[in-house]
């Protein structure tokens, strides 16, 4: 095991997360990263997903691995009332729930060719209530606070 700061806070073996990759990361392969000691994410990203089917990834995750393992939402805003039984769920029975806030921004400046620029935020919780929170756009990358996504992941692992 590498003892570091991400290592202590997730109870993984190796500093190592897996991407979210949206619906590209079923829960067989979070388990597999787990179980290699890296900290495995399932990808929420799906059309049409519930609470049922959720727990259905969550439940083939808690069959495959023993170890930690998390899982990403990408979020829009607003954030759709429906997600946030997801959240709660994910925030129950996985150790990392990761937001990650998807926004694309068009500058239409009459002097301007249109440009159209991604920004994004990732928020990841644990059960241990620390928080942290990246904002990347096409230009830059920093940890920042982001008192909205901070405030949905501290109520989240408050239940």
């Amino acid at each position: 095991m590498l003892s570091t700061r991400f290592t202590e806070l997730v109870g993984c073996a190796v500093p190592i997360q897996q991407a979210g990759m949206g619906a590209a990361a079923p829960p067989e392969l979070a388990a597999a990263v787990s179980n290699a000691g890296g900290l495995g994410m399932i990808g929420a990203a799906q059309i049409g997903l519930n609470p049922t089917t959720l727990g259905h990834r969550l439940d083939r995750a808690h069959a495959l691995t023993a170890q930690p393992f998390g899982v990403n939402f990408i979020v829009t805003e607003p954030v759709e009332p429906s997600d946030y039984a997801l959240f709660q769920l994910a925030a129950r029975r996985a150790r990392v729930v990761e937001l990650f806030l998807w926004r694309e921004k068009i500058d239409t400046r009459p002097s301007r060719t249109p440009l159209r620029s991604t920004i994004s935020a990732t928020c990841s919780a644990t059960s241990t209530n620390s928080i942290g929170c990246w904002v990347a756009t096409s230009s830059e990358s920093r940890q920042v606070e982001t008192p909205n996504a901070g405030e949905i992941m501290r109520n989240l692992v408050s239940r």
